[in-house]
Protein backbone atom coordinates (compact mmCIF):
# COMPACT_ATOMS: atom_id res chain seq x y z
CA UNK A 1 0.00 0.00 0.00
CA UNK A 2 1.17 3.45 -0.27
CA UNK A 3 0.20 6.74 0.57
CA UNK A 4 -1.98 8.43 -2.16
CA UNK A 5 -0.57 11.51 -3.82
CA UNK A 6 -4.03 13.41 -3.84
CA UNK A 7 -4.45 13.06 -0.13
CA UNK A 8 -4.34 16.82 1.61
CA UNK A 9 -3.73 18.32 4.78
CA UNK A 10 -7.24 18.60 5.33
CA UNK A 11 -7.96 14.82 5.29
CA UNK A 12 -5.28 14.66 8.12
CA UNK A 13 -7.35 16.43 10.82
CA UNK A 14 -9.93 13.61 9.93
CA UNK A 15 -7.88 10.53 10.48
CA UNK A 16 -8.24 8.49 13.47
CA UNK A 17 -5.44 7.91 16.03
CA UNK A 18 -5.00 4.55 14.09
CA UNK A 19 -5.33 5.72 10.80
CA UNK A 20 -2.86 7.97 11.76
CA UNK A 21 -0.59 5.29 13.08
CA UNK A 22 -1.05 3.18 9.88
CA UNK A 23 -0.07 6.34 7.51
CA UNK A 24 3.23 6.49 9.95
CA UNK A 25 4.29 2.89 9.11
CA UNK A 26 3.74 3.36 5.62
CA UNK A 27 5.83 6.53 5.50
CA UNK A 28 8.30 4.85 7.75
CA UNK A 29 8.48 1.49 4.87
CA UNK A 30 8.25 3.40 1.98
CA UNK A 31 5.83 0.58 0.91
CA UNK A 32 4.59 -2.19 3.32
CA UNK A 33 2.09 -5.42 3.99
CA UNK A 34 -0.34 -5.63 5.99
CA UNK A 35 2.00 -7.60 8.04
CA UNK A 36 4.66 -4.79 7.70
CA UNK A 37 2.11 -1.82 8.61
CA UNK A 38 0.97 -4.51 11.55
CA UNK A 39 3.90 -5.21 13.78
CA UNK A 40 4.82 -1.39 13.80
CA UNK A 41 1.42 -0.64 15.36
CA UNK A 42 1.29 -0.15 19.19
CA UNK A 43 -1.19 -2.59 20.81
CA UNK A 44 -1.87 -3.84 17.13
CA UNK A 45 -5.45 -4.89 16.75
CA UNK A 46 -5.16 -8.70 14.77
CA UNK A 47 -4.22 -8.76 11.02
CA UNK A 48 -7.92 -8.52 9.54
CA UNK A 49 -8.48 -5.70 11.47
CA UNK A 50 -5.68 -3.74 9.28
CA UNK A 51 -6.68 -5.10 6.56
CA UNK A 52 -10.19 -3.53 7.05
CA UNK A 53 -8.11 -0.25 8.44
CA UNK A 54 -6.43 -0.14 4.94
CA UNK A 55 -8.80 -0.95 3.07
CA UNK A 56 -11.09 1.90 3.91
CA UNK A 57 -8.09 4.21 3.51
CA UNK A 58 -7.23 2.44 -0.11
CA UNK A 59 -11.10 3.50 -0.47
CA UNK A 60 -10.81 6.71 1.03
CA UNK A 61 -7.61 7.65 -1.53
CA UNK A 62 -5.43 7.84 1.65
CA UNK A 63 -3.19 5.14 0.53
CA UNK A 64 -3.29 3.13 -2.82
CA UNK A 65 -2.25 -0.78 -3.55
CA UNK A 66 1.18 -1.23 -5.26
CA UNK A 67 1.50 -4.35 -7.83
CA UNK A 68 3.32 -7.29 -6.35
CA UNK A 69 5.27 -9.66 -7.64
CA UNK A 70 5.36 -13.02 -7.52
CA UNK A 71 6.19 -14.69 -4.42
CA UNK A 72 5.27 -11.51 -2.89
CA UNK A 73 4.35 -11.63 0.80
CA UNK A 74 0.63 -9.59 0.00
CA UNK A 75 -0.67 -6.58 -1.06
CA UNK A 76 1.58 -3.65 -0.66
CA UNK A 77 0.97 -0.33 -0.29
CA UNK A 78 3.43 2.82 -0.86
CA UNK A 79 3.97 6.20 1.09
CA UNK A 80 4.01 9.40 -0.29
CA UNK A 81 4.84 13.03 -0.76
CA UNK A 82 1.76 14.05 0.20
CA UNK A 83 1.00 12.25 3.57
CA UNK A 84 5.09 12.62 4.35
CA UNK A 85 4.15 16.30 4.35
CA UNK A 86 1.21 16.50 6.58
CA UNK A 87 3.55 14.43 9.44
CA UNK A 88 6.38 16.58 9.38
CA UNK A 89 9.52 15.21 8.91
CA UNK A 90 10.20 11.64 10.65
Amino acid sequence: VVASPSMTHHLHASLSRRESQIIEAVQLLGEATIAGIRVRLPDAPGESAVRVMVGALVKRGVLRTVASGAGSDGTRVEGSTAASSMTGPG
